[in-house]
């Protein structure tokens, strides 16, 4: 079944947008510097937002299942797009990905406080690279994972 979130310009500023998802309303703006009035996230910051959420999401769904216990969760999700002008140094996962000369690379800092095994660590930090949001996002970007655990 296909699902429609409708995006419609407020009017309020230059940029400012209304976002209607089922019966979820937010909004997404752009920064002051770009002609916008920064009165929400941009639409980039959603995106990296969205993102983290499935991260969390997919990952607290497996600890569930395992029943393995942990007392606090957190993805940072940063990005960068790096202009190219060589490609031969990058590995060929980063090479299939470089468009137009630019490759936009997405890190996500998984932190999680629990009493964990090396092993169960690293199925962790695949697990969240299985999420919805990530495979949608790897088909255009170059992601990248780490696991801390936290004191």
């Amino acid at each position: 079944m296909a699902k429609t979130t409708t995006v419609s310009w407020t009017g309020e500023s230059l940029y400012h947008t209304k976002i209607q998802s089922g019966k979820h309303t937010f909004y997404a703006d752009e920064p002051i510097e770009s002609g916008g009035t920064d009165k929400a996230p941009t639409p980039v910051q959603m995106t990296l937002g969205a993102l983290g959420a499935c991260v969390v999401i997919t990952i607290k769904m497996y600890l569930d299942r395992k029943n393995w216990t942990f007392s606090s969760l957190d993805v940072d999700v940063t990005t960068q797009v790096d202009k190219i002008e060589n490609a031969a140094p990058l590995s060929e996962p980063e090479r299939k990905l470089v468009v137009f000369g630019r490759l936009r690379r997405i890190h996500k800092v998984i932190r999680i406080k629990g009493n964990f095994t090396e092993e169960q660590l690293t199925k962790i930090r695949d697990i969240g690279s299985k999420c919805p949001v990530n495979k949608m996002l790897s088909a255009s970007s170059y992601i990248t994972d780490e696991i801390q655990l936290i004191d």
